[in-house]
């Protein structure tokens, strides 16, 4: 799911298949985020259709599992009726998707990152890089980009996008302390053109220029954000960000250590 709608099958991620009739597309997405519990048939039918139901409501929902069941018996290469009994189960007034430790990406980049926070608690930063990396390289693109999304699965594909950008915080930190700057200007270039109002890649960015010895090009990118800022939001850059700027132009010895950006916003403006 982090990524277009797709089912994998085997260990070879390139035996996959799509299921392409949206509304069935849409179930099975809801299904799968609220998976090894039942969603009630009101839950489906405000995903997909909202306040507006129609009448034959019911009868849409059970044409819409029977066509799923069909899809996973294909694919799985099981009977209709196993899949039935096994994974995708009626219930009392709805229907559950059960899954096993592991098939969903969704889980396994939880997990990763889950034990990535361990390791940061721990202060096993070598630990904590790789295992954040590991949770990143399970991404494919946006969640459920395929996925027209109703009131129910919308803020569940916001609350994926903002994990996301937590580990992808938390690992900048990481790879600062651990000394890796010079890896850092590239990938995060990247991600202030694709957010250009997240003030915390921004900070990040100008740190790994400073560090690199590109001290103009981080002066740079600190005046591309308040023009940004003031422009668009008619707002100048927090406190913190404009304490980096200022330690920056002090050449502020502080910032010459391996602390990440939330380390450093402890500098003083002279």
């Amino acid at each position: 799911m982090l990524g277009s709608l797709r089912l994998t099958t085997g260990t070879d991620s390139r035996h996959s298949a799509r299921l392409t009739a949206p509304k069935p597309r849409q179930m099975i997405a809801l299904l799968a985020l609220q998976s090894n519990r039942t969603v009630p048939l009101a839950a489906m039918s405000r995903e997909l259709w909202g306040e507006r139901p129609p009448v034959s409501m019911r009868t849409a929902l059970q044409t819409y599992i029977v066509q799923l069941r069909k899809f996973l018996a294909r694919i799985l290469g099981w009977s209709t009726k196993v899949v039935a009994e096994r994974i995708l189960v009626t219930k009392q007034d709805g229907y559950q998707f059960n899954v096993e430790r592991g098939d969903l990406d969704v889980h396994e980049f939880e997990r990763l990152a889950s034990a990535g926070n361990r390791a940061l608690s721990q202060g096993d930063d070598r630990l904590a890089e790789r295992l954040l990396t590991a949770s990143l390289d399970i991404w494919r693109g946006q969640p459920l980009a395929d996925i027209q999304a109703g009131p129910l699965l919308e803020p569940a594909v916001t609350y994926l996008e903002e994990s996301r950008l937590t580990v992808l915080q938390q690992r900048v930190e990481v790879k600062f302390r651990l000394g890796l700057h010079h890896e850092l200007p590239a990938e995060l270039a990247v991600l202030v053109s694709e957010y250009p109002t997240n003030e915390l890649f921004h900070a990040q960015y100008m740190l790994a220029l400073y560090r690199c010895g590109r001290c103009a090009e981080a002066l740079d990118a600190y005046q591309r954000l308040r023009e940004f800022l003031v422009e668009e939001l008619g707002i100048d850059p927090s406190l913190k960000v404009q304490r980096l700027h200022r330690a920056m132009l002090d050449a502020d010895s502080t910032l010459d250590g391996t602390a990440g950006f939330m380390a450093c916003t402890a500098v003083q403006p002279g």
